[in-house]
């Protein structure tokens, strides 16, 4: 059966992207959400290691941004940097006032962590499981200012060169869903890779529709490979090893007991995600935490300690196995710095 459904704005995705894309609406605007999946099932509650945002002291948003630009190594948008850099802060701080649950200093300041490519600790984060806070948050204020429909978007529906919403396979029906405005905010394409950190529903949903819609794309050729997932059993979606780890000191070795990192760049276990991915491609590879000890690993780290011990280890007693896997999708559809795309009033 087909049916037409008439919204406002159409969220394609919900996720922190798409929530928060939510929570920005004017209000008494009509939102409709569609959920690829049963909720929580999306990539954002996956995310462990934090937020980065220029917070602590001596950090600054041009601090951020000179950050940002070097681990691009010359590919940055220097427009979208700045934006990114200068932003991050009063997003950060909003997510806090909402209720998420940041970790926090004895002074009531976040606590902020150190993760690679960073010149100074930049991370807030609620423990190891900041996506799953985040989510949390933001799914309790979006629940009354939108409807949500748990479907799958088969394409968009564009005519005479703008978009006016979509259509979405729902229980067996088929939907039309008429929009003044779609958003695209689907995530990202880690489980079409045989080793990831997403879970199965990250297969590139967003990029498909944009481009059979005319869309602009970019840098599809750049996906991030997190460095230190853990390389036991054969799970599609592997535990990830939050990077927040080597932040507090744990240490990346080889078959040797080698730090073999520092042969790569200077900054050794807290080099840009790229480079340690490669070097740890290059070699068999253990990520040891056991000088952390039990008591610290516990309470920072609980979410990687319950994985490590459904696969029967323990981190504060044995050398864990890492693997890279796919984690982030850098490119995407290309939009302005207001998330406008090539096809007016289509935003991703």
């Amino acid at each position: 059966m087909t049916s037409r459904l008439e919204t406002d704005v159409l969220i394609v995705g919900a996720g922190a992207a798409g929530l928060s894309a939510a929570l920005h609406l004017p209000p008494g605007t009509g939102i409709l959400v569609v959920d690829k999946g049963r909720m929580g099932q999306g990539s954002s509650p996956w995310a462990q290691g934090g937020v980065a945002a220029a917070l602590g002291p001596g950090d600054s948003a041009e601090l951020h941004a000179q950050d940002t630009a070097r681990v691009a190594a010359g590919h940055g948008d220097p427009s979208a940097i700045a934006v990114l850099a200068s932003e991050a802060v009063e997003c950060v701080l909003e997510l806090a006032e909402l209720g998420c649950a940041f970790d926090r200093n004895p002074d009531g300041s976040l606590h902020l962590s150190r993760e690679g490519g960073q010149s100074v600790p930049r991370n807030a984060h609620a423990g190891d499981a900041t996506g799953s806070a985040i989510m949390k948050t933001l799914r309790e204020h979006a629940i009354e200012r939108v409807r949500r429909i748990e479907g799958v978007c088969l394409s968009l529906a564009v005519a005479e060169g703008r978009c006016h919403g979509a259509w979405v396979v729902a229980g067996g029906d088929l939907l039309e869903i008429r929009a003044r405005s779609t958003v695209l905010a689907t995530g990202g394409v880690g489980a079409l890779y045989a080793s990831t950190t997403n879970p199965a529903g990250a297969t590139g949903d967003g990029l498909a529709l944009a481009w059979e819609a005319g869309a602009a794309l970019a840098d599809l050729e750049f996906v991030q490979f997190h460095p230190t997932a853990l390389a036991v059993g054969s799970s599609h979606q592997r535990l990830l090893l939050t990077e927040a780890l080597r932040g507090a000191g744990a240490h990346v070795i080889d078959a040797e007991g080698r730090r073999f990192l520092f042969e790569h760049h200077s900054d050794g276990e807290l080099a840009p995600r790229d480079v340690v991915a490669r070097a740890v491609a290059s070699r068999h590879s253990w990520l040891d935490c056991r000088h952390l000890g039990k008591d610290l690993l516990e309470k920072e780290f609980p979410t990687v300690v319950a994985g490590c011990r459904r696969h029967g280890l323990d981190p504060s007693t044995d050398l864990l196995p890492i693997t890279f896997a796919a984690h982030y999708a850098v490119g995407g559809v290309t939009t302005d710095l207001d998330g406008r795309t090539s096809i007016p009033r289509l935003y991703a």
